[in-house]
């Protein structure tokens, strides 16, 4: 059994944020929401002002895209 980690990390330094390690035969949008709005609230958190997620086309749940445009967050998507 391979692992299919899930990996949110900073663009500009790398810095991981949070890893996750799934077994390998999960698909890539799956708890992805979860680790994103708490990647979101530690940048916020940490002052950042703008928000880019950016993945492959299977991790975009409308669902979750709307709910962070409905906050009226700066959280922006990018794949």
């Amino acid at each position: 059994m391979g692992l299919s980690s899930l990996v949110l990390s900073l663009a500009n330094t790398g810095e991981p944020l949070y890893v996750v390690n799934r077994s390998g035969n999960r698909p890539s949008h799956e708890q992805a929401a979860f680790y994103f709005d708490r990647a979101i609230a530690l940048c916020r958190r940490a002052g950042f002002q703008t928000i880019r997620l950016r993945g492959d086309t299977d991790f975009t749940q409308s669902e979750h895209l709307d709910r962070w445009d409905a906050e009226g967050s700066a959280v922006r998507l990018r794949h």
